[in-house]
């Protein structure tokens, strides 16, 4: 019962971090901490969908992938833009 508060908790900061800040950066870490949260409720949630626990598997190298994508996006925008603040690469539209 407490993974499934840990997991909850973990979510609610990794959608603080999306929903609030500027940097690119922290909205990366944000979502990677999300990723995280959903992980451990798939391997937390294992005995009650039965023994084997495929979901939580893939569900952690889908994230894996997600946080490679995310990490080369934002190294592709920094290149860009030269900022890591989306409010300015709002105003540049370059």
């Amino acid at each position: 019962m407490m993974t499934f508060f840990v997991a909850a908790l973990l979510l609610s900061i990794g959608l603080y971090c999306v929903a609030v800040k500027r940097d690119l950066i922290k909205i990366a870490i944000g979502i990677i901490i999300m990723e995280y949260a959903i992980t451990l409720f798939f391997v937390a949630s294992a005995p009650w969908r039965g023994g084997e626990d495929y979901l939580a598997q893939v569900a952690a190298l889908t994230g894996l992938a997600t946080t490679i994508v995310i990490v080369a996006l934002v190294r592709r925008l920094y290149g860009r833009y030269g900022t890591l603040d989306i409010s300015q690469m709002r105003r540049l539209k370059g």
